[in-house]
Parts: C-alpha cells; sequence; structure tokens
C-alpha cells in the first residue's frame, strides 16, 4: 500500500470522527481509492501501520446508524484533491474557509448542489 493510501485511511478516521462527534447517523464516504474501499471493507488485509487506524475507524462505524464507503473517480472529487494539496495554517485542525479561493468555494457549491462531471481520459 502506498503511502497515499495510508494518508487515505488517515482522513477517512478524522472524517468519521468529526462525523459521530457532530453526531450523525447516517455516513456516506467517497474515496477515489479503490485499495482504500478493500481495507475499510475488509477484502484485502490491511497493512500493519495502518492496523489501529482501521479499527478505530470501525469502532467509529458501529456508533452509525447506516454507513457505507463507495468509489468516486478524481474528476468527481476535485474537492478532496485540492485540499490535499494545500499547506493547512493550522496542523491537525479544520481548514478556515476564509482563507479557501472562490475558485475552491465553487468546486464546494457544485458538490453540494450535485453537480455532474465528466470523466476524462
Amino acid at each position: 500500500m502506498a503511502a497515499i493510501q495510508e494518508l487515505e485511511i488517515d482522513a477517512i478516521l478524522v472524517g468519521s470522527r468529526l462525523a459521530t462527534d457532530y453526531g450523525f447517523r447516517n455516513i456516506w464516504v467517497e474515496t477515489d481509492s479503490l485499495l482504500v474501499i478493500q481495507v475499510i471493507s475488509s477484502q484485502i488485509k490491511c497493512p500493519w501501520r495502518k492496523k489501529q487506524a482501521l479499527y478505530n475507524i470501525h469502532c467509529l462505524m458501529s456508533k452509525i446508524d447506516h454507513w457505507k464507503i463507495t468509489h468516486v473517480w478524481r474528476e468527481a472529487n476535485r474537492g478532496a484533491d485540492f485540499l490535499s494539496k494545500i499547506d493547512c495554517p493550522i496542523k491537525g485542525g479544520n481548514i478556515p474557509v476564509h482563507l479557501l479561493p472562490q475558485a475552491r468555494l465553487d468546486i464546494a457549491e457544485e458538490d453540494f448542489s450535485g453537480t455532474l462531471y465528466p470523466r476524462m481520459k
């Protein structure tokens, strides 16, 4: 498993913690990593370095009424792709929305409204 997939597992763990902290009862996780989906769904073995994170994800999800994890193409994951590449001024914290460029806020609005994105080849 590459480092990028290990970071994706960490991101899903952080998102799961936030969701349970805010009391969400239904969670739908989308990732552009099929490998991460297979690890979280126990279809393939988890690397030993991520076993604790995977255990924590499963513990958090056991507190949720309904959750699922699905694959989304990178084109439909533009917001997450952007966030993964910026240097957050607050390490380990939330990114202050007012620091995001308008183009990124537009992506968030498009995602929220259900905009369909074409798959580029």
